[in-house]
């Protein structure tokens, strides 16, 4: 298997996203040619051959957004078929949603992220219950070169020093990077991510949105929804695969932040994704 891992938002307090997602989606990496040649097919059909430069006018944050659904239907068309394309693979989706720290996060750079943490577990638990002993290639959005070494140093300590770490058996060690704007599965990731933070964003007010713009949002994350891997560990815990980390987790050391994260998904033990029924584990 291979996931494709993108945020959308950052957990800072001077960004501007109120509720960062870090997502993944992912595949099995047999499929990754076929997958590949049907976004190509998808863009060439909409656009025509696109000059390799104008691939960044695609990715999430120029696209997907209300000017674009209202001006330039054949974009936001292209937006919906690649999402109805991934949910026919069909892809595994795995969200980690934030809140917008109010202050800084202080954690020493070569210390696992709580919330990549929280999405590898994640990867890690559908690996173990579904692929048996095969191994997961994480492949990360490309920051710039001390930002994607930060978080690679930082995996292969957790992977390596960590108990938790250590028994993680299906996770390659050594994560990948690659750009969102000519990788396709990262761009699928990064269409999927931005969908579920705008949902979260128009439904608690953060992001004022028209009407048919909201539903259309509504919309495509009830479809995402459909790939969405929850499961319950040995012990019986609810491991949710859109999981909404309470308002204050990220500011916690990562050995205090919420050990029982089924009592969390903000709400308690029964909550489910926003707008969503609790479901069985999978």
């Amino acid at each position: 298997m291979i996931f494709f891992v993108d945020e959308s938002g950052h957990p800072h307090p001077k960004d501007s996203v109120g509720r960062p997602v870090l997502g993944s989606i992912g595949f099995p990496l047999s499929r990754s040619r076929e997958i590949s040649g049907q976004l190509h097919t998808l863009k060439r059909d909409a656009f025509g051959d696109l000059p390799p430069e104008a691939e960044k006018h695609y990715k999430a944050n120029a696209i997907l957004n209300e000017h674009t659904y209202r001006r330039f239907r054949e974009k936001w068309e292209y937006v919906e078929q690649v999402v109805d394309l991934a949910v026919g693979i069909p892809v595994v989706s795995l969200f980690i949603v934030m809140h917008r720290p109010k202050s800084p996060i202080q954690r020493d750079q070569a210390q696992l992220p709580l919330h990549i943490r929280f999405l590898l577990e994640r990867i890690e638990g559908y690996m173990n219950n579904e692929r048996g002993d095969r191994k997961a290639i994480v492949m990360f959005d490309s920051q710039d070169h001390t930002t994607d070494r930060r978080i690679s140093t930082a995996i292969t300590n957790f992977l390596f020093r960590h108990a938790e770490g250590r028994a993680w058996t299906h996770i390659l060690e050594t994560p990948c990077f690659a750009d969102s704007s000519i990788t396709p599965g990262t761009q699928i990731a990064d269409y999927f991510v931005s969908i579920i933070r705008q949902y979260y964003e128009i439904t608690e007010g953060e992001q004022q949105a028209g009407a048919a713009y909201a539903r259309s949002i509504e919309r495509l994350h009830g479809v995402i929804e459909r790939t969405v891997y929850t499961y319950s560990t040995y012990s019986g815990e609810k491991r949710w695969g859109e999981y909404r980390l309470p308002p204050d987790a990220l500011e916690a050391p990562p050995e205090v932040a919420p050990a029982n994260e089924a009592a969390s998904n903000e709400e308690g033990p029964d909550a489910a994704p926003l707008g969503a029924t609790p479901g069985p584990a999978r």
